[in-house]
């Protein structure tokens, strides 16, 4: 965070210290950083800035990009941190509103079990959900939105995609949420594929500010009773613009015209407050649109939003800290939430109402859904027949990348098992047998993912490959992280043994094809290297770490 807010601050410096001459623009950041790659090597940029700012450049580079003082980021106009209470203060609470809240969780249906200690998963989910309502009958229930699969590169839309989707937003109705707002990733693909997907789903959609979805599912805002309570949710949506787009939305779903949320909110609120005791806008708002919000609306009482990125200067032991996160708290009068926990838990806010109505406290829990929290027996149920059934005829029409797409040997190699390696290197896979790597088709079959695409790829035996292992009929002498995985494709080698036609020591690149940081955190080569190496000749390197984690 630092490295480029840094830029930043220097950015505004120039902008500010630029002459006003028709070529001054060039003196902007962008311009000297692409000076600076232009020839074939790079040249450091302090030397391309403005030469009679030579002090000035010098004397930022040494307070505070050398660390001698807090940056600057006053310069950026940065959000005042959240009050903890709001102003003004109200009366003495009366009364007390449950309200759990999740966003964020992409489809994410449960954990792959890759990690250690993972958390999140919709049949925990369910469980924690009970619990909140057996202990508060008028617990209130909304999800913040994107609720809808990344399609990101690492996670793409595909047949299987499709299917586990409608299962994800159908478990969600089931949780009975009192209102879902429409996401970034609800809109990646348009208005039309959004219905298409949700319009059956039984969730109670909320978007004030897109005209083009169907009023007839998707209202601008609704009334949930909690007790004696009437409580307005409205969805508001700010749509994300560069690096902040959520996967394919910037050229799908940016096509699509969104109102300004203030103007949404000032046309709306009105008939909300007529309707309800509280108002309360659910959806993706930036923390600096929240704080404008509150400031310029009257009548707005909670904002639960997916996103609290922003630039922030707080205090800690008496030194200004700067954070990259806003943290929850209270703008004016509004109590402003955020979904911190994403897929992996849920937040449950126990507001405090004063006798005029008013949000006088807002404490927070965060609700981690980790191996505590267990299944719920009939969202399991569910799942285990759509992994049976549905997922593994839907797993046919889905599409990954198979591994090692830049070696020349996998394309065109044929691939023998490890059966037919035994025959010369009896000790080698004795020794590989004793490692996780030997089961790692059986730790997908644990975990019902074994029809899992983009599970199975890192599991076998040249899955997506000519000759490779396949979900449906595929050899089982291909299963596992066996020795072609690590050495290469192996039949031409079991023809004619020979050191120029097998890889013997294996590179870093090829372990961590598969131990990449979704799904081997801890994973360091060096490290886990030692635990699968062949004890034969001392030397030779069958893998790079198990594929369970330890």
């Amino acid at each position: 965070m630092t490295g480029p807010t840094a830029l930043l601050c220097l950015e505004r410096l120039l902008a500010t210290a630029a002459p006003a001459s028709p070529d001054s623009g060039e003196a902007r950041l962008d311009a000297v950083v692409r000076r600076a790659f232009a020839g074939p090597r790079a040249t450091s940029f302090w030397s391309l800035l403005p030469a009679d700012g030579a002090e000035r450049w010098a004397a930022f580079r040494q307070r505070f990009v050398q660390g001698h003082e807090a940056l600057p980021v006053e310069t950026l106009a940065p959000i005042a941190p959240l009050a903890s209470g709001p102003s003004p203060p109200g009366g003495a609470p009366v009364r007390r509103l449950t309200l759990a809240f999740t966003g964020n969780t992409f489809g994410y249906l449960e954990n792959c079990g890759c990690k250690v200690n993972q958390s999140g998963g919709i049949a925990r989910r369910a469980t924690a959900i009970a619990g909140l309502r057996r202990r508060d009958p008028n617990l209130v229930l909304v999800d913040a939105g994107n609720s809808f699969v990344r399609d990101d590169g690492r996670h793409r839309w595909d047949a299987l995609a499709h299917q586990e989707q409608l299962v994800y937003l159908r478990l969600m109705a089931s949780m009975r949420y009192d209102a879902a707002a429409v996401g970034a990733s609800e809109l990646t693909f348009g208005a039309d594929t959004f219905a298409a997907v949700a319009g059956g789903s039984g969730l109670p959609y909320v978007a004030a500010n897109v005209p083009a979805l169907d009023r007839a599912w998707v209202r601008p805002w609704r009334v949930v009773r909690a007790g004696d309570l009437r409580i307005a949710v409205i969805g508001l949506i700010e749509p994300p613009h560069g690096r902040n787009a959520v996967g394919a939305f910037a050229p799908s779903g940016s096509a699509l015209a969104f109102d300004p949320v203030l103007d949404a909110l000032n046309r709306e609120m009105p008939a909300m407050r007529r309707a309800a005791d509280l108002v309360v806008a659910i959806g993706r708002l930036r923390p600096s649109t929240i704080r404008r919000l509150a400031s310029e609306c009257s009548g707005l009482d909670v904002v639960v939003s997916t996103d609290r990125s922003a630039v922030s200067l707080a205090t800690h032991d008496g030194r200004p800290l700067m954070l990259s996160e806003d943290e929850a708290g209270f703008a004016g009068r509004t109590a402003v939430l955020y979904t911190t926990l994403d897929s992996y838990g849920l937040g449950v806010a126990r507001l405090a109402l004063d006798r005029e109505g008013r949000v006088v406290a807002a404490p927070l829990e965060e609700l981690w859904l980790d191996a505590k929290v267990a299944d719920d027996s009939r969202v399991r149920g569910v799942l285990d027949h759509f992994y049976e059934g549905v997922g593994r005829a839907a797993a046919g029409g889905a599409k990954v990348a198979p591994l090692f797409a830049d070696d020349p040997a996998w394309p065109t190699g044929r691939f023998v098992g490890a059966a037919r390696c035994g025959t010369c290197h009896a000790a080698e896979q004795r020794q590989w047998r004793s490692t996780g790597h030997a089961e790692a088709l059986k730790t997908l079959l644990d975990v019902h993912r074994h029809y899992q695409p983009r599970c199975v790829v890192c599991h076998v035996v040249g899955f997506g490959r000519p000759g490779g292992y396949r979900i449906e009929g595929g050899d089982l002498a291909l299963a596992g992280v066996q020795c072609e995985v690590c050495h290469g494709p192996g039949a031409a080698h079991a023809e004619r043994p020979a050191a120029d036609n097998i890889r013997r020591a294996v590179p870093e690149r090829v372990c961590l094809a598969c131990h990449d940081a979704d799904h081997s955190d801890r994973f360091v080569y060096s490290e886990r290297l030692p635990r699968v190496l062949h004890r034969r000749s001392g030397a030779a390197a069958a893998g790079a770490g198990s594929s369970r984690p330890r």
